[in-house]
């Protein structure tokens, strides 16, 4: 037992509390210095990180799910590559055989320079050519890029195509948006540099993409 006014040793019991334990003087001014109100702002952050937490979990795996849907219903599809370059050998417009892939392939494949698109939609393709000066003299100075469009049987489904006429370096761009009905369309990418013209390599210089938009046609 204390004396009022007289402060109790370390450990002794002081007051009873209303659950049959015992607090310590020590403990009982911890709760009136601000312990309790410490306690209390612990248990609300802990509040909030416990709420928190869960949400940023579901949103990361709601935004994995979406993801893995939409490559299973053939709504994503990307491909990216670039070539070699070299000197033209040829009159008219060639096939340019894309050969170096930048990152992943999805929804599609990149099989003997051309991107063979693995479902129907509508697709994006965007190519993009640079050309060595011409040193011919009188030679034909008209210089071509198309992305060509073909259904699986090899017939010409769709083209797009960006010409110039200089003996001078140029760049020429090209973009296309198209619609297939089904998978095994593929996009190649053309060109006509004329004989003894040499278009640059790298992906500095040159590339092919293709990206889907959408799973609808019309």
């Amino acid at each position: 037992m204390t004396t009022p006014g007289i402060s109790a040793p370390d450990g002794a019991y002081t007051i009873g509390s209303r659950y049959g334990q015992d607090v310590t003087e020590a403990s009982a001014k911890a709760l009136t210095t601000g312990g309790a109100r410490g306690a209390f702002g612990n248990a609300q952050n802990e509040f909030r990180t416990n709420i928190k937490n869960p949400i940023e979990a579901q949103q990361v795996e709601l935004a994995g799910l979406q993801s893995r849907t939409q490559k299973l219903e053939g709504v994503i599809g990307y491909a990216h590559a670039y070539a070699s370059g070299g000197i033209s050998l040829s009159l008219g417009s060639v096939k340019y055989s894309m050969s170096n892939q930048i990152g992943p392939v999805v929804g599609a494949t990149m099989t003997n320079g051309s991107f063979i698109l693995g479902s129907k939609g509508l697709w994006v393709a965007d190519a993009h050519m640079s050309f060595d000066y011409y040193t011919v003299p009188f030679g034909v100075t008209k210089i071509s890029m198309s992305i060509r469009i073909y259904a699986p049987n090899g017939s010409l489904h769709a083209i797009r195509t960006s010409r110039d006429d200089t003996d001078q370096d140029g760049t020429l761009t090209v973009h296309e948006p198209f619609t297939i009905p089904s998978a095994g369309y593929y996009a190649e990418m053309w060109v006509n540099a004329a004989i003894g013209r040499g278009v640059f390599g790298g992906s500095e210089w040159n590339g092919l993409s293709v990206e889907k938009r959408s799973t609808e046609t019309s």
